[in-house]
């Protein structure tokens, strides 16, 4: 079975179908008035709606800030500070170097 793509039979179909939309516009324009009230509906009652009837279910536990994992992580971050500032001394000391001996 050969499957043939008539390009003609398309452009007339798609050419159509926008007249029709055309002469029709303002039931065009309701019908997509009527999808965005539902869609908008849909966005609310998920967003809004569950998000205040799920409100309850969180628990009362509340949140601490560790000081000592704080400054062990700012530890490490300094220790690479420090490992990534010695290795851009050392590569700029090569540089200098291969600079005077040119």
């Amino acid at each position: 079975m050969k499957f043939k793509f008539n390009f003609l039979k398309i452009k007339e179909i798609f050419s159509k179908t926008i007249w029709t939309l055309g002469k029709k516009a303002f039931l065009v324009i309701l019908l997509f008035v009527l999808l965005d009230l539902i869609f908008g509906a849909f966005i609310f009652y998920k967003y809004v709606y569950l998000a205040e009837l799920k409100k309850g279910d969180i628990s009362g536990e509340v949140l601490r800030f560790d000081n000592k994992k704080y400054e062990k992580v700012l530890e490490k971050i300094s220790v690479k500070e420090s490992k990534k500032l010695q290795e851009d001394i050392k590569t700029i000391e090569i540089i200098e170097e291969k600079e005077e001996l040119e």
